[in-house]
């Protein structure tokens, strides 16, 4: 295993968040995984490792996606109120400003990405839960009237969740592209199963941290 050196200067915190194996969020708990396998998370910049994080097995995601899929049918999420949805969207955006410091930080170490990339990113983050946030509420389907010359019909749609959404980020925007897949899809309704990229998934970890 690799010597796993941090580069200076770092904050405390993020030094603190490197320091132990990141986990698996499977079913509201963090967990090692399966057989406990690991990835060696790098310093694209300087090529050291920098973190260590558990790696999924097919039996892992067989779980996330059963767990996933029971949350769908029992409709843990469906059933909240349309308004108090749409808040716990906005909420997981005022958590990400308030962390932003801590995420930039993360994802520039990660990625390779300049400061004020990541800055730039970590405000669409937000603010696309703001937005689908407002969208949640809006989900309306269509009525309409189909008249023919020897009857007339009412037709009507309605939108429904697709059910249990599998979300792939790559590397290039990790953070950003994590939120941007999550937020519309709990929008719509639909339980998630989030894969960030084997070689960017810090700050998908610190995503799962914030919901």
């Amino acid at each position: 295993m690799h010597k796993i050196r941090h580069p200076s200067p770092i904050s405390e915190k993020s030094a603190s968040f490197l320091k132990h194996k990141k986990q698996l969020l499977i079913d509201g708990e963090w967990t090692s995984g399966n057989d406990s396998q690991t990835l060696s998370v790098y310093d694209p910049a300087t090529g050291k490792q920098i973190a260590v994080s558990a790696a999924a097995t097919a039996e892992d995601v067989n779980r996330a996606v059963a767990a996933a899929r029971r949350t769908f049918d029992n409709r843990v999420w469906l059933e909240i109120d349309p308004a108090e949805r749409a808040k716990i969207l906005w909420k997981i955006a005022d958590i990400i400003d308030s962390r932003a410091a801590d995420i930039i930080e993360i994802e520039v170490l990660n990625q390779g990405m300049p400061a004020y990339v990541a800055q730039w990113t970590l405000g669409m983050s937000s603010n696309v839960f703001r937005y689908y946030a407002g969208w949640i509420s809006k989900i309306q389907g269509i009525t309409t009237n189909l008249d023919t010359p020897q009857r007339n019909f009412h037709a009507y749609t309605i939108r429904e969740p697709m059910g249990v959404a599998a979300l792939i980020v790559p590397w290039n925007g990790p953070f950003y592209f994590a939120c941007a897949k999550l937020a519309v899809a709990l929008a719509a309704g639909c339980s998630c199963v989030l894969k960030p990229s084997e070689e960017t998934p810090l700050s998908a970890v610190m995503l799962g941290e914030i919901l």
